[in-house]
């Protein structure tokens, strides 16, 4: 997922400083496995895999540095992986 983000953003140039923030803060966060841009780019959302007992920590931490960082309230949202449509 890390190197996934990489890509988009330096060899696609499809990422924004804004989502190039929130992967930044999330990839230091303990618990965290990776994190990317999600969709087309050029703003939107990420998505960030972690450790299930770490999830709502995570999110709230995410949240609350990137305030701190932006300016700007992020809208975190926890789900799980599921098995898919069905």
């Amino acid at each position: 997922m890390n190197e996934s983000h990489e890509s988009s953003r330096q060899n696609f140039e499809n990422s924004t400083p804004e989502l190039d923030l929130l992967v930044s803060i999330a990839q230091d966060l303990p618990g965290v496995l990776g994190a990317r841009l999600t969709g087309a780019g050029f703003g939107g959302a990420t998505v960030t895999l972690c450790e299930r007992p770490r999830a709502q920590q995570v999110a709230a931490e995410l949240s609350r540095r990137y305030a701190d960082a932006a300016g700007i309230a992020a809208r975190v949202f926890v789900s799980r992986i599921a098995d898919g449509a069905k």
